[in-house]
Formats: C-alpha cells, structure tokens, sequence
C-alpha cells in the first residue's frame, strides 16, 4: 500500500489541484448554486478544518492552499499566494495516512530523518535539508490521531530564519477529531437499473443457480476463490494486478447476516485504521449489507455486499486500482459495482441450501430445518434439533423424529457393499447387483441400494453417501432428489 501512497502524495506535491483564495474555502451548494465560507479568521492567521480528514490548523492569512485528498488519505499544502504553485519559497503541508497503530507506521521509510519522542506518543524531525530541492530546509512531526496518521510539515529557504518558529506555531495549532465517514449513493431503482444494464452481458451458474449482468469489458475467469469479473492483468514493478475486478463467492452459512458483517468489520477496522459505511439493502427481495470503500495492503479500493438466501451466502466484492485517481476508482468500486450487484438474481427453488464444497454437492432443507456439520451432517428441525444438540452426548439417546442423517463413506464402492450386504443394510438381487426399490429421482450419482424407506444409498462419483432419515417421507423425498452436483 505504500507504493499507492507515494504516489498519492508525490502528484499531490507537485500539482496544483484544488486552490482556495484569500485564506478561506469557497465551497458552492449543489442545489441553490449559493456560496459558503467554511474556514474561521484566528487573528493573523486563518483556520482550516477539515470534518472528512478529522484536522483543523492554522496557516498565515495571506496565504492560499492546494488539497490533493481522496476519500482516506491525500495531502494539502498551504503556500503564500504570491509564490508559483511549483517554486514556493515556503509552505506547510499536512499528509493523512490512514494507520490505526503509530507503531505500524514506519517513518524509516521516509526521507525526513525521524526521532521517537520520549513519550513515545510521536515523532520530529528537525532542520533537515528538502528531499527535492536542496535550497530549503524542513521541520516536521508526525501525529496518531483516533484512525490516522498526520504527517506536520514546515520548510524554507535555508537563510530564512523565521522556518522553525512558523512550524512551531503551525504545529500547535494542529489539533485533530473523529473523521467523518461519507456516506455513498447505492440507492438505485429497477428502471435505473435496467436502462443501465440492458446491454451488459449475463452470466449464469447452474451450479449455485444465480445469475447476474455485468459489462462487456470485463472478463469472467473461474478461480478456486469464486467467480471474477475482471480487466485483463497489468504489470508494474511489484507485481500483477487488475485494474477493476469483481470477485463473487457462494457459500452455505447457518450464521444470521448481521453477525457475518460484524466478523468482517472487525478485521477491516483493525488493519485499516477507519471507521467503516455500512447499509443494510435490498437486492430482488433479498438483505443485503454493502461495506464501503477502504483500502487493501496493495493499495486496493474495496467495497462489498454480503447477501443471503436462505443458507447460501453470496460475498461480492470489487476492487479498483487506477493510479490516474481516487474518483474512477470509486467510480467503479462504488457506483458501477451497485449496478452489477442489483442484477444478481437467485434461481435455487430450496428453502434452504446445504453446499459441501469438501465433496462437491449441495442439498436442499425445509426453510424451518437446521444443519449441524460436525463430522456428518444432520438436518433437523430447528426445535427439535437444537433440544437435541443442547444435551451431553451421553444423553442425546436416539435421534429424534424430523431428522436426516447424511453420512460420507470413502471406501472403495465394492468394499463398502459387502460390508453393508453383511450388516444386512443393502439388499441384492439375483445377479448380485444392489437392489434399487426406489420412488425417488436424483439428478447426480445413482441409487445403489434401498432396504427400508428410511435408508438411501446414493453412489457419488468415489463416494457413497448414505441418508438415515427418521422424516416424513415427502420432506426426505424432497432432500434426496434435491442433491445436485457442486464444482
């Protein structure tokens, strides 16, 4: 993430980009065209505050100042208006870095030649010679604030004695709060999205049965993680990306949405150093939580929506990294991704959808049922089962009703029959074959073998599964000719 960072800064350096006039900022209302200014006269000085970037500090009154700020992080530099925005006499800057920890920041990466203060609450460098310009020399400090790093600046021309009293009064006047966290625009309408989409192309899943839209320029590619919709891979000097990707991953989770995101916040916030957007949506009927923007340790931005049906899980998420700026990478991370995710559509007619990605199927489950996987897998009704789960396993005794009972057996199928032909589990007819008396249909594998209506054997590619049910035999019906394949 620091190789993004560096850039960041660098052009925020050396090119002008917002510049604000007479020591205030000029900002214009959208909806009544009027004029509004934000920053407060201090004396001599003036006062620039920042709610997004969680700073304000002073800087003289005949100054003017350039922000180069995305959403996280960026920097701004004051300079006296009078100076060229390239050869300035003198100037402060302020850097934000998004850190949560101090001691993770590492100022041996930087140029300035850093000192730990005793406290250890920050650190100073103090009359050093400019990186760029070898006329100038620097004074800076770098600051923890709640979910930032601030990097304090001052430098000047070498004969310039008045440098180290204008830092030391720039740097007092530094005080930092809370950030504010922006709230996106992912409100979109069915006839927003379908005059957006109408001629993007359609990827369907069988497997999973979804569905969703996407555009043209972006590639499907099949990975061990999931489906990604991609740019094709560039290359710079660290290693392979893709400068727009959308990953989308299927799982089975019993777990309530809510407290999936939670997991996921959590991580996030603590290796990003940010308080994250979330929002709580509709997508074709269906909950669905976004996570905004924050930024991967390759310099990535991320969004996501986690959304559920029934037990399936959907993750999708995007990621940008467009070295030309903040705005296309939200472009795309953010408003083109709300698009994308509003045309996921899910085809699974179950209540609810067991997948077993370690033996590659999935099946359907009563809406009121649970599953407990535990070297086995039993579905149950929920009341019933988790009276049953709550027990100590010397008291569980036998399986209560409304249970099935799916077994995984990784024996050889010829093994496997004699054993059971032995336990008088599987019958044969006269050619020694399993005997199959069965009612059901089955989309994969194979009856092999029927001895009571509660027993089901099904050959499964090189495994047998076997289904002990103590169900009503229109609901085992219904999970036994739901089980499909899963790649």
């Amino acid at each position: 993430m620091w190789e993004k960072r560096i850039k960041k800064v660098l052009v925020g350096s050396m090119i002008v980009g917002v510049v604000v006039l007479g020591g205030c900022t000029l900002d214009q209302d959208k909806k009544t065209g009027s004029v509004k200014e934000t920053n407060i006269r201090v004396g001599d000085w003036n006062r620039y505050d920042s709610d997004r970037m969680g700073f304000e500090i002073d800087y003289p009154e005949s100054w003017i100042y350039t922000e180069n700020f995305d959403e996280f992080e960026g920097n701004i530099i004051f300079f006296d208006k009078d100076d060229k925005a390239e050869e300035k006499s003198k100037y402060g800057e302020v850097e934000v870095i998004v850190e949560h920890d101090l001691d993770m920041f590492s100022p041996q990466d930087r140029y300035e030649p850093y000192k730990r203060s005793e406290d250890g609450e920050d650190y100073h460098a103090m009359d050093f010679e400019h990186q760029y310009d070898s006329n100038l020399r620097g004074y800076s400090k770098i600051v923890k604030g709640d979910n930032s790093v601030y990097v304090i600046s001052f430098y000047g021309s070498k004969d310039d004695d008045t440098i180290q009293a204008l830092f030391e009064k720039f740097n007092r006047s530094f005080s930092y709060q809370t950030r504010e966290v922006r709230k996106p625009n992912i409100s979109l309408d069915n006839e927003m999205v379908q005059e957006r989409t109408e001629n993007w192309s359609k990827y369907t899943d069988d497997k999973n049965k979804f569905s969703v839209k996407y555009p043209d320029y972006l590639d499907v590619i099949e990975t061990p993680e999931g489906t990604l919709f991609a740019t094709e891979e560039r290359y710079d000097a660290m290693a392979a990306y893709r400068e727009k990707s959308i990953l989308l991953t299927v799982s089975s989770n019993e777990e309530p949405l809510e407290e999936i995101v939670h997991k996921e916040i959590s991580g996030i916030q603590a290796g990003n150093g940010m308080g994250l957007y979330t929002e709580e949506i509709d997508v074709n009927g269906s909950k669905a939580i976004f996570i905004g923007g924050h930024y991967d340790y390759f310099g990535g931005l991320i969004t996501k929506i986690y959304l559920k049906k029934g037990s399936k899980l959907f993750v999708l998420e995007a990621r940008a990294v467009i070295y030309d700026g903040w705005s296309k990478e939200k472009e795309f991370a953010e408003d083109e991704f709300a698009f994308f995710y509003h045309t996921l559509e899910s085809n699974s007619d179950c209540g609810k959808e067991y997948i077993s990605k370690e033996h590659d199927f999935s099946v359907c489950y009563p809406e009121n049922w649970t599953v407990n996987d535990d070297g086995f897998i039993i579905l149950m009704q929920d009341e019933i089962g988790q009276e049953y789960l709550t027990k100590n396993e010397d008291e569980r005794g036998d399986w209560p009703g409304y249970t099935v009972k799916i077994e995984i057996v990784d024996e050889k199928f010829e093994d496997y029959i004699f054993s059971e032909k032995e336990n008088k589990d599987i019958r044969l007819d006269e050619n020694n074959q399993p005997y199959v008396n069965s009612p059901y249909e089955i989309k994969v594998g194979k009856l092999i073998g029927l001895n009571e209506p509660d027993l089901v054997y099904i050959k499964f590619e090189d495994k047998v599964i076997k289904i002990t049910s103590l169900a009503e035999e229109k609901e085992l019906r219904e999970i036994v000719e739901s089980f499909t394949e899963v790649k």
